[in-house]
Order: structure tokens, then sequence, then C-alpha cells
């Protein structure tokens, strides 16, 4: 599954690349500015939510690579940051009640490519899509059993809409399709989610 979808992501990616490559025939603007986004990011996975928290941090760098009348180009580096959870549980071991304080967290750090296009005759709003390399790692630490934590290389597609306040103010709806997923204890979770985001250029 991990080598299929690793292969998904570098086909879109050469697809993405050959369909902005005619456009460097027709003065395109290269390397303009680079752009900055924080908001929040919400997985879909109810086993993540529950272990994790529903309302994540994320912040988001981008570099435009090229520019042209109706698509802009992106290279971006990324954080997403779990809200993190904790809760207590009681054992019977024996005769004694022994109580466990567990606390979990987590981060992704996507490195992704992404095109967005501008409809014609709707200069404020634009939609797009893309997709990378995600770098997951999620952390729990009990005081019965002490810390661990899982790293994982992802593949994931994204799709996005937003819409333009000014030059370099933008508000921006993305969901993230994981293609592979993260193994806890035997069981796999999907780190695909929903995110909102404003975003300055400078």
């Amino acid at each position: 599954m991990k080598r299929f979808a690793k292969y998904c992501v570098l086909l879109m990616v050469v697809a993405l690349c050959l369909s902005v490559m005619p456009a460097y025939a027709q003065n395109v603007e290269v390397g303009k500015g680079l752009s900055l986004a924080f908001g929040m990011y919400r997985p879909s996975d109810s086993d993540i939510k529950d272990g994790l928290g529903s309302n994540w941090f994320s912040a988001n760098l981008s570099y435009k690579l090229s520019e042209t009348d109706k698509t802009e180009s992106y290279v971006g580096l990324g954080y997403i940051k779990a809200e993190g959870k904790s809760w207590t549980d009681t054992y019977e071991v024996g005769e004694a009640i022994v109580t466990d304080k567990t606390d979990t967290d987590g981060h992704i750090i996507p490195l992704t490519y992404t095109i967005k296009t501008k409809p014609q005759g709707m200069s404020k709003f634009y939609y797009g899509g893309g997709g990378g390399i995600f770098f997951s790692k999620l952390e729990a630490n009990s005081s019965v059993f002490g810390k661990g934590d899982v790293s994982d290389t992802l593949f994931g597609v994204n799709l996005l809409a937003g819409v333009k306040f000014s030059q370099k103010l933008s508000l921006e709806l993305q969901y993230t399709r994981m293609l592979n997923d993260v193994k806890v204890d035997e069981e796999d979770y999907n780190l695909s989610g929903l995110s909102l985001s404003l975003s300055g250029s400078f």
C-alpha cells in the first residue's frame, strides 16, 4: 500500500509540473515571494480525535515558484501540532489500586507542492490541489507503562479553495487525504483532515 501511495504522489507531482511547463513560454513571473499561513487542522478519523484531540494548530510557509494569468505554483513546508489529551485510568493489581495518568501528543511536518487556479472573471477566488510527503510522530506518556512514540512517513494529496481579501491576505480551506496509515499497536489510524487558515504574503 505504501509503495502504491508513493507512486500515486510521484505521478501526480510529475503531472502538475508538466501542466505548468508550457507557461514558461508566456512571460512567467518566477519566485515572486513567500506566504505564511496559520490556522486549525481537524482530523477526520474519530479514533485520532478521541486520542489526540479535534483541534490541531497548523502553520505553513510557502514559496511561490511561478505565476501566470491563471495559475500559481508553490512549494511549502508546514507544521501541524496535535491538541493532545490527558486521562486517568484505575487498575486493580492484586489488592492494590494503581492509578495511571496518560498524556498524548503528536505532530505532522508536510512538504508539499501545490498549484492554485484563478477562475476567469473571479479574481478574488481560487481553487487548486497538490500533494506531498508528510512526516508524522505520535506520542503517549503513561505514568505506569512509560513513554512510547510512533514515527512514519505518509504520502498525501490535497484539494483547496480560497478567497483573497487583498493582494497580501487570504482565507483558505483545504482537505488533505493521507494515502497510507499510521500503525500503532497493530491498529491502523489515518491522519487525513480539514484545515482552515489565514495566509499573508510578503
